[in-house]
């Protein structure tokens, strides 16, 4: 009978000849042995196809899966159909998980029996310096969930610095036409009703290439009415799993939809964009603006939310594009992201 790894760690490749070596070698180097690596190269056209099969011939951990370019979401699901292990981890092709990640992780997890692990971890500029740590800042290390916990809205919402139990991970939103971005979020906030337990290691133990200002790290308008469709899917999946769960998903839009998008956005193009998302939070995600989570006393309970409090408040006063500007002159001057 095959060995059934704890841990299968998914990651999406494209073109990522230069740095995905380094990628694989800290995979393969794990201190958890009992892991598999399903490396999908999503139609590289440079030598990334060939290093994967170079590595899976050194180890038999590496799974290697080649398909015509498809984009990272689909690639990412080509993946998650093709694990065996009982947890999922996802990591990205110039990214370094550290030695020890999923070994602390899966421990954790399993002494918790927690459906899902978070780490922190560190931005890494491309020059290799240290941009920021995020911490969880949360304590003690594990929590059980329900829909009064509106502070889930706080988790960073990329998928590389988590484990999900995969039968967890099988009730998540399938996304037939996903955006370009934030589709990481929608997939996480799809499986808050379905958690019981979430534990944290608060140690930096990913290292995230953060990239510079570019058409990744950037929202153009046109991409508004697709986001917009896709969180009010989100919203419909919630719904039929537990509708409690609800004011979490609509603060959640507040957050990635009126703060999130607009921040990378051209400061002109913004004008009209913010107008829409507007409307379009008041019509399909009406619970944002009586937030339960964005009551002082509950700000009180969860520093986290405090950023997010202050956004809330700009909003209802109809300042939060002064706020936004103001944000983005402060990282341009710091270098520095406030998290939402």
């Amino acid at each position: 009978m095959a060995h059934i790894p704890l841990i299968s760690i998914i990651m999406p490749v494209y073109n990522a000849q230069n740095c995905l070596a380094d990628t694989l070698a800290a995979l393969v180097g794990q201190s958890l042995e009992s892991i598999e690596i399903i490396c999908v190269d999503d139609g590289s056209t440079d030598n990334s196809g060939a290093i994967i099969d170079e590595f899976a011939a050194r180890d038999h951990r590496i799974v290697p899966i080649h398909t015509p370019n498809q984009g990272a979401y689909k690639a990412r699901e080509t993946g998650i159909d093709a694990a065996r292990g009982r947890y999922i981890g996802f990591c990205d092709a110039d990214d370094t998980p550290h030695p020890g990640m999923y070994e602390s992780l899966g421990n954790r997890v399993l002494s918790d029996s927690s459906e899902m692990g978070v780490c922190a971890f560190q931005r890494i500029s491309s020059s290799g310096t240290i941009l920021s740590t995020e911490m969880q800042g949360l304590s003690p290390s594990a929590f059980d969930v329900t829909s009064k916990d509106g502070w889930l809205v706080t988790i960073n919402t990329s998928l590389w610095n988590k484990i999900i139990r995969r039968d967890v991970l099988e009730k998540r939103i399938r996304l037939a036409n996903p955006p370009r971005v934030m589709e990481d979020a929608m997939l996480l906030i799809s499986l808050y009703p379905y958690l019981s337990r979430i534990s944290f290691v608060d140690e930096p133990l990913y290292s995230y290439s953060a990239p510079e200002q570019s058409a990744m790290s950037s929202v153009d308008p046109s991409e508004i009415p697709l986001l917009v469709e896709s969180w009010k899917l989100l919203r419909r999946h919630v719904s039929q799993a537990e509708q409690d769960y609800l004011p979490i998903v609509d603060l959640a839009a507040f957050i990635h939809l009126r703060i999130s998008a607009p921040i990378r956005m051209d400061r002109e193009k913004r004008k009209n964009a913010t107008v829409v998302i507007g409307a379009a939070l008041d019509e399909s995600f009406p619970l944002w603006k009586s937030s339960p989570f964005m009551s002082m006393s509950y700000v009180h309970q969860h520093r986290r939310l405090l950023t997010t409090f202050i956004a809330h408040v700009c909003c209802r006063l109809h300042v939060l594009d002064v706020a936004l500007d103001a944000y983005n002159a402060l990282t341009k001057a710091t270098g520095k992201e406030i998290k939402w």
